[in-house]
């Protein structure tokens, strides 16, 4: 797995919550909805409805979020105030995780079977041209992320803090809001790039 990871140019994984998750996650790790449970962990949760079916893996994308459903969820409440973590890949080989070419919870994903999402070659396919579409080239799409902009990785059990490599804010508005929460020695960027839809986004609209 380290040298799938290495081969196809994967610096980290990313993340998005709300940020009144910060306190908790800081302490505690991303959890997934299972873990919350029993261990009553009170989040601020962004799908209710688990339709990936699987409460105990938490999602996460390679190198951008999952820009639609980033949108839909920041578009529900416009008042809640949102940050993108950025994670070590080394979740990738410690952690069990499914590879998943399009959103975890789109039928065709979440009816194959949890061991055909899993390894290097599961890995792989997440950047191999999609049928229908153009091929990578000419979608634009960097070598390092995967070919379909809605694709994730579902990492099973607890995110330890120590995962997490940077902490992404919006603005420097709601970086000062909850600056109070953050680490001394966590990386913070203000980009607002990760809060946009990915470059190639025209290619994939008709879906959305």
């Amino acid at each position: 797995m380290r040298q799938a990871i290495k081969d196809l140019g994967i610096d980290y994984l990313v993340h998005f919550t709300q940020a009144d998750n910060l306190s908790s996650i800081f302490k505690s790790g991303i959890l997934p909805v299972s873990l919350q449970r029993s261990r009553n962990i009170p989040a601020k949760r962004n799908d209710l409805f688990r339709m990936d079916f699987c409460e105990g893996a938490t999602s996460t994308s390679i190198h951008f979020p999952n820009y639609r459903l980033f949108y839909k969820f920041r578009m529900n409440d416009r008042s809640v105030d949102w940050v993108v973590l950025a994670l070590s890949t080394d979740l990738l080989h410690e952690k069990q995780c499914a590879f998943c070419t399009d959103n975890a919870a789109n039928s065709n994903i979440s009816q194959q079977a949890l061991r055909d999402r899993m390894g290097p070659d599961a890995l792989q396919r997440m950047f191999d041209d999609v049928p229908g579409k153009p091929p990578r080239t000419v979608l634009g799409t960097p070598d390092s992320s995967p070919t379909n902009p809605q694709a994730e990785v579902l990492v099973f059990g607890e995110i330890e803090p120590r995962y997490i490599g940077a902490i992404i804010f919006e603005n420097n508005t709601t970086l000062e809001k909850y600056r109070h929460l953050l680490p001394e020695n966590l990386q913070v960027e203000v980009l607002d790039g990760f809060f946009a839809p990915r470059k190639d986004y025209a290619h994939w609209r008709r879906e959305e």
